[in-house]
């Protein structure tokens, strides 16, 4: 559990680190911070590895490994081939961007997200109850769960990501707040 809530702080600190700042953050500034942050956090909280990635405007402007990707065979931390699982940490990332793009009024929370796919639409389920950003952040949307282990296949044609990130539950978009782990 420890590990995770470490994990997390890490994750919040890039976030934080990433936000806007008054100025443009270059390879050195970066490095400067993560160079000295990370190595010291990881061993205090005997965690093996992390990447860093720092983009702005698009671009990558840093980026680098720490640690090991493997504590069994010792090999290093490559930002752009190694991957780390985060989980459920990744829920409040997705919520903090999704509510900066409502800040913005790029996104808004009561509309019918069908408005902002284009790849694919989620189906009608529910006439009149369309599935909104607040829906999916609240776990509201009323997805069944057996939508997501083989049974009938509402979200038939999403891609594969988007089953998987679907919430759980099985009631009238909102109006009951479950949440189901495969």
């Amino acid at each position: 559990m420890f590990r995770i809530a470490a994990t997390a702080a890490l994750l919040t600190l890039t976030t934080v680190l990433a936000a806007p700042a008054a100025q443009a953050a270059t390879p050195a500034s970066a490095a400067g911070v993560f160079d000295e942050i990370i190595p010291r956090s990881l061993a205090e909280h005997h965690i093996p590895g992390a990447a860093v990635v720092v983009v702005e405007g698009g671009k990558t402007v840093f980026s680098a490994g720490y640690g090991v990707a493997s504590v069994d065979t010792q090999a290093k931390v490559d930002p752009e081939r190694t991957g780390f699982l985060i989980n459920s940490v990744g829920k409040s990332i997705a919520a903090t961007a999704a509510m900066q793009l409502v800040e913005q009024g790029k996104l808004a929370l009561d509309a019918d997200v069908n408005t902002y796919l284009k790849s694919f639409k989620i189906p009608e389920t529910y006439p009149g109850r369309p599935v909104t950003l607040f829906s999916l952040l609240t776990h509201t949307a009323g997805f069944r769960a057996d939508h997501l282990h083989g049974g009938f296949d509402v979200l038939a044609g999403l891609p594969r990501g988007g089953r998987l990130l679907s919430p759980g539950g099985i009631a009238l978009s909102g109006l009951m707040t479950a949440v189901t782990s495969p």
